[in-house]
Formats: structure tokens, C-alpha cells, sequence
């Protein structure tokens, strides 16, 4: 009864503080209203119709894009845009995850960057957030970097603050580049605050750089410049995602991400058929060398190639203060010219690397590692055949990387590896039959394991999203204090008996008030101002002492409670 009270004057407070608001919206349906649409963002009305739907059953041709006829092509100094398309007439009603129904497409090469939609901030005083959805890229071609999208974060001079960028349920095909990104370039030349990147629920496939011998990467490209001093950084999260058949010079040839400070996480997404000529991480490339997390969790990564080193994944790190765990993923028939044919880490310093419950080529000549004094390995299974349901075609586009019930990666995962989703790709849930499965996909059981497993440590999607209360709270699952949290509960609460019981008890109770929270601003602010003690005391042991953590705990218990049944 006190928390239906509680629920309902905070939601009487919400509806109070929202009444009047009026979401605006551009509605489109031909090329030239669209670029339209992005100037007028671009010029004096940053926070008036920032949201761009376009109409389902039709092509936006940069050919038809009067009066530039260059590329579709937004820039400012500061940017709330969003743009979705499988709209109808009006754009009323929307067709979710039919990315197929509304096309933006290139074909002329252009001479500067972004291949047909280029999205470029500079010097922006507050946080800027862009959001491309449910739409298809294909054939654009540029001299320059992003081939299909391109999205560039700079500060040339005033204030550049953290830029948010967005993407999800994409098709990005058959695009081209003359340097970075043939499919989607994403690049912070800001400040320390940096970015924070979610491409989820995509499909990037059969895009290649125009030169084979010097240019790269190919599929996806997340990046910031290297700094001696450190300070930019690229927090990133790719998920969902089909990653497939592209091809590139160097610096990887499916998913190259150079992420500065920041962390790097890649869960359920399938690497397949990727190719470099020139260089290594034919699958996946990923630099670290300003110190950072990178966590690969239930991936397919397999039949990729490399010319040099690390033909499905290649690390390198640079920074003693970098962590690398790669759990439950199957890392398979991978080839390199060089050495590490499924994984190869190239690490300056010595590293905590932590590899466990993966399927992939443990022997000299599948797994490298320039030095292991701080690696640890469990629970691998040496280049086992994972069994997927069919191969046998020439083309990654057309494979099933499902599991068959004779494969040896089904039951075979860590159920506490960081981050691990509560679904798989295709949103099935993720532990069945007690044990996580390797890979993307998990292989159909019995959902819930009877209650036999346990909840998995990542603080997973409240509506697809990927929050649980602290990332409700804060809007962001790379927020700085849900980092904290996060790492607290990975080196801190999953080492003991008490702190892993507290982290199943919390992972059990608490996403329908995440739920919750997402939706109510005024109820995230609330929650916020709640874990303040709790960041307090995890940042400041010390200062805060032993009293004041049990009390903030004492404090999202409460948040976290059961639902009642209604």
C-alpha cells in the first residue's frame, strides 16, 4: 500500500511537471525535404523539431538532394537530432524493426567525408545527443572517411562537452570508403568527456575501402585521436549486432574501435567473413592504449581473415591500467597469415587479461600473446566445431550461426561473466538450463534454468535499452557513476560469498522499477540524489567509512523492492 501511494504521487508530480510539453517532429517523405529538415536544425533551432521521421516505401537519393547534391549533411555547434524512419502518411504510426521500408542511399562519390549522411558538432557548450534508427545506408562511396554514416565530435576552439551518439535497428550495405569507416565512421576529437557510442541491432555488411593496401577499417569504426596526455575517450557498447563480409586495407576489417580512457563492450554480436589485406584483426581490432576496460561477452566471431595478425580478434594495449575480459564467446576457424589466428593480444605492459569459457584455438598457432605474466584462462574449449546450424555457404550473409543441439558450446558459458545480456540476439532469454551457452545464440531450454543459475552481473536493458537502476537513474549505461558501480560490483561484491548473494538478490528484484524510473524523469532524479551516498562511499571509502556504504545500501535495497502483485 505505501509504495502504491509513493508510485502515484510521484507519477501525479510527473504528469504536474510535463503538462504543456509538446513533442515536435519533421515529417518527410521526399530527398530535398530532408536536407531541408537537417538545415533548419542546423541554423537557429537546435531545440525546436530536432526529431526527423521519414515515411516508410520510398528512397532518399542523394541524387535528388537539391540544392547540394553532395550528401545529406547537418552541422552544428550543438545537437539534439533524431531520425527514424518506417513512418506512414502523416507519420503517425511507425513500423518498428523494418529497417528495409525506408532507404537513404548515395552513389555519387563525394570528395569530403560521410558518404550520404554526414552529422558533424563542434565546440558544443552542453551535451549533444544523435539517434539514427530503423532505416537502411547503402552505396554511398567517398574519397574521405564514412562511406555510409559519419558522425565527427570536434572542438576547435570555445567548449566541447560529451557527445551521446545513438544507433540502432540500421542496415548499413555495400558502402565505400577512401580512408576510415567504409560503413559507419564515429569520431571525438573534443574533450575528456568524450563520447559515449551505442550501435545496437544492426546489420553491416559488404562495405570496403576503395584502396586494399592502405586504407581502413571497414564495417564499423569508432575512434579518438592518440594522446600523450590521454584525455579523449570513446565509451562504446556494439550489440545485436551482424557484422559481415567487409574488407579492408588495415586497422580491422569488421569492427575497429580506439577508445582512448574509455571502455569498450561487445556483446551478442556475429563477426562473420570480414577480410584485411594489409594489417591485423580481420574481425576485430580494438586499441587501448590510454588504459580502459574492453569486455567481449557472447560473441560469434568466426571465418575472418587477417594478412598479418589476429584473424577474428586482435588487442592492443599500451596502458598498465587496462582490463581485458573475454568470456563465453565462440572464437572459430579464424585465419591469419601471421600469428594468433582466432586472438591475438599485443600488450606493452602487464595487463589483467582474463579469457574464460570461450571456444577458440588455444594452441600457439590460433591464440598469441606478447606477454602473459598477468593472464588468466578457464574453462576454454580448444577449437571445437561449435556445430552451427549451416555453413555450407559461401557467403557469411547466408549462414546460420544458430547451434545444434550436438554443439559443445551449448551449457558451456560462466553465467557471472561481466556484462553478460539477459538475451541473446534475437531476444531469447539468455540462461536456459541453469548454464549460459557460447556465442550469440542461445540454444532453446528451459528459460530461468529452474532457478538453478545465477543472475548475470550487467546491468541489462530496462526496454531494450540496457539499464538497470543506476543506468535508469543516470540515462546512460556509461554514465561515470554507473562505472563506478559497476566496477565496485566486479572487483568488490562478485569475489565473496555475501557480495555475490547481494548482486543475485538485486539482478532478481530490481528491473521492473528500473522499468520504472526510465520512464519518469522526476523519479530518476529522486533515485539519483538516492545513490548519491552509495558513489560517495564507493569513490571515498575512507572519508565516507564502513557506516555510510551499508547505509546507501540499505538505501537502493529499498528501490529495488518486489513489486507487489497486483
Amino acid at each position: 500500500m505505501q509504495r502504491s501511494l509513493f508510485l502515484f504521487f510521484v507519477s501525479l508530480i510527473y504528469i504536474l511537471l510535463s503538462a504543456g510539453e509538446a513533442n515536435a517532429f519533421q515529417c518527410i517523405d521526399n530527398s530535398t525535404e530532408f536536407q531541408t529538415a537537417l538545415n533548419y536544425i542546423t541554423t537557429d533551432n537546435v531545440a525546436a523539431d530536432n526529431e526527423i521521421r521519414l515515411e516508410a516505401g520510398g528512397t532518399y537519393t542523394i541524387a535528388t538532394n537539391s540544392p547540394s547534391n553532395v550528401h545529406f549533411e547537418v552541422i552544428s555547434d550543438e545537437l539534439l537530432l533524431d531520425i527514424s524512419g518506417g513512418w506512414d502518411s502523416g507519420c503517425s504510426n511507425q513500423t518498428e524493426n523494418s529497417p528495409d521500408l525506408t532507404i537513404l542511399e548515395g552513389g555519387t562519390t563525394q570528395g569530403g567525408p560521410g558518404g550520404v549522411l554526414s552529422v558533424i558538432i563542434d565546440n558544443n557548450p552542453s551535451i549533444s545527443t544523435v539517434s539514427i534508427s530503423n532505416l537502411t545506408v547503402k552505396n554511398g562511396r567517398t574519397n574521405e572517411s564514412g562511406g555510409g554514416l559519419y558522425f565527427f565530435h570536434t572542438q576547435s576552439s570555445g567548449t566541447a562537452v560529451k557527445v551521446n551518439v545513438n544507433i540502432s535497428d540500421i542496415i548499413v550495405e555495400s558502402n565505400s570508403t577512401g580512408t576510415f569507416g567504409a560503413g559507419i565512421e564515429v569520431y571525438d576529437n573534443g574533450t575528456d568527456q568524450g563520447m559515449f557510442v551505442q550501435i545496437s541491432d544492426c546489420i553491416v555488411r559488404n562495405n570496403s575501402v576503395i584502396s586494399a593496401t592502405d586504407d581502413g577499417p571497414g564495417g564499423i569504426s569508432v575512434e579518438v585521436p592518440f594522446s600523450a596526455g590521454g584525455a579523449q575517450r570513446a565509451d562504446t557498447i556494439i550489440s545485436n549486432c551482424q557484422v559481415l563480409n567487409n574488407s579492408a586495407g588495415i586497422l580491422g576489417a569488421g569492427i575497429y574501435v580506439r577508445s582512448g580512457t574509455g571502455e569498450t563492450t561487445l556483446l551478442n554480436n556475429i563477426i562473420a567473413g570480414n577480410s584485411t589485406s594489409n594489417d591485423n584483426g580481420g574481425g576485430v581490432y580494438i586499441v587501448n592504449a590510454e588504459g580502459g576496460y574492453i569486455t567481449l561477452t557472447n560473441n560469434t566471431i568466426t571465418d575472418n581473415t587477417s594478412s598479418v595478425d589476429g584473424g577474428g580478434l586482435y588487442i592492443e594495449l599500451g596502458n598498465i591500467t587496462s582490463k581485458v575480459y573475454i568470456y563465453n564467446n565462440i572464437i572459430y576457424n579464424n585465419s591469419a597469415v601471421g600469428n594468433g589466428a582466432d586472438i591475438y593480444v599485443a600488450n606493452l605492459d602487464p595487463n589483467d587479461i582474463i579469457i574464460n569459457n570461450n571456444d577458440y584455438d588455444t594452441s600457439p598457432t590460433g591464440f598469441a600473446i606478447d606477454d602473459d605474466t598477468n593472464l588468466s584462462t578457464a574453462g576454454n574449449k580448444n577449437a571445437e566445431d561449435p556445430d552451427f546450424t549451416d555453413t555450407s555457404n559461401v557467403d557469411p550473409n547466408d549462414n546460420d550461426y544458430h547451434l545444434l543441439a550436438s554443439s559443445p558450446a551449448i551449457d558451456a558459458g560462466e553465467n557471472l561473466a561481466p556484462e553478460l545480456p539477459a538475451t541473446d540476439i534475437e531476444g531469447e532469454e539468455r540462461i536456459q538450463d541453469d548454464t549460459v551457452d557460447m556465442g550469440a545464440y542461445e540454444f532453446p531450454g528451459t528459460p530461468g534454468g529452474g532457478g538453478g543459475g545465477t543472475p548475470p552481473p550487467a546491468e541489462e536493458s530496462a526496454g531494450g535499452e540496457g539499464c538497470f537502476i543506476a543506468t535508469a537513474a543516470y540515462g546512460s549505461y556509461m554514465a561515470d557513476d554507473v562505472m563506478i558501480l559497476r566496477h565496485f560490483r566486479d572487483e568488490h561484491l562478485l569475489t565473496n560469498p555475501a557480495g555475490r548473494l547481494f548482486v543475485k538478490l538485486y539482478y532478481a528484484y530490481s528491473p521492473p522499477m528500473a522499468d520504472y524510473i526510465a520512464e519518469h524523469d522526476t523519479l530518476r532524479f529522486v533515485t539519483r540524489i538516492t545513490l548519491t551516498p552509495l558513489v560517495y562511499s564507493v569513490k571515498n571509502p575512507l572519508a565516507a567509512g564502513s557506516v555510510f556504504m551499508f547505509l546507501g545500501i540499505f538505501f537502493v535495497g529499498g528501490l529495488v523492492r518486489k513489486p507487489e502483485e497486483s
